[in-house]
């Protein structure tokens, strides 16, 4: 890397907002155009638009794949990896064949932090694999920058963590290059900051104690409805156990889960569709499962 350039990753969730999408895409096109090489882990999400931003700046981007140089994965994302491997480097953790496992996306992680100079969280909730790149890039003292969002917003919530772990806020594109030595190109180094995210609204007010008749109407109807909060779903099986222990590791998209967990389609669409109408998973964009309560 070092007769490349300097080299910062930029990593983050892999469900972000329509906001949050446009800022790595933005930083990761205003680093490549000044010689910085933008290294990711090619999932959805975050990691997708940081290579894409590369990509359109014209400069090198790598992927670090959590497995098999021969298994790339998601496979949705084929068409990124042969730009990719055409513009820039494809980095395996594993020998060809190997597929990946719960752990290995770990281990991916920490080689991302350890090839770079510096390290961009972009908006991540406190649960998110973006973090276990932080944590590495902390143990090996490397720059620790996250993009602020707004402190009530529960998929800002990771990167308000890490900045009071003493993460430095990246306001824009400049002051990271700065920090390497470099200037922004033309008109690159604009504000990274995400739009406003309203606040909260303010808490209910607080009403007189019900009379104990109505305490006890109020109870009764309580009891014919479900919980808030949905359990966890307790695996009848190995191949639902393999589901859960997939989805731990971080929301989702069904090609993912088919190589976490070696099922078919068919059969995980069922497992899905039953825990999401039982409310113990939800699917957001693009088709992106999720534990409800992780």
């Amino acid at each position: 890397l070092d007769a490349l350039g300097p080299a910062v990753a930029v990593v983050g969730t892999r469900v972000p907002d329509t906001a949050a999408l446009g800022e790595p895409r933005r930083l990761a096109r205003s680093l490549a155009a000044a010689g910085v090489v933008v290294v990711s882990g090619g999932a959805i999400g975050i990691d997708h638009a940081a290579h894409e931003g590369a990509l359109e700046a014209g400069g090198g981007t790598i992927v670090v794949l959590p497995a098999g140089l021969d298994v790339r994965t998601p496979p949705r994302h084929r068409p990124l990896f042969e730009r990719v491997e055409a513009a820039g480097a494809l980095v395996a953790i594993r020998e060809r064949g190997v597929w990946p496992q719960r752990g290995y996306y770990l281990e991916r992680n920490a080689v991302i932090a350890a090839l770079a100079d510096a390290v961009v969280v972009v908006a991540s909730p406190l649960v998110s694999g973006a973090r276990s790149t932080a944590a590495a890039a902390r143990a090996l003292g490397r720059p620790l920058w996250v993009v602020p969002g707004a402190p009530w917003d529960a998929r800002m919530a990771g990167c308000a963590q890490e900045l009071v772990w003493g993460a430095r806020p990246l306001d824009a594109p400049s002051t990271l290059l700065a920090s390497l030595g470099l200037s922004a190109a033309s008109d690159l180094g604009a504000s990274l900051a995400l739009e406003p995210v309203p606040p909260p609204p303010p808490p209910p007010r607080r009403r007189r104690p019900a009379s104990p008749e109505r305490q006890g109407a109020v109870a009764e109807r309580g009891s014919l409805r479900s919980s808030p909060t949905p359990p966890r779903p307790a695996p009848k099986d190995a191949t639902e156990r393999a589901v859960v222990e997939a989805l731990e590791i971080g929301p989702s998209g069904l090609d993912e889960l088919v190589l976490r967990t070696a099922l078919g389609v068919a059969e995980l669409r069922a497992i899905l569709l039953t825990w999401t109408v039982e409310g113990v998973v939800r699917e957001g964009p693009a088709g992106v499962f999720a534990l409800v309560n992780c």
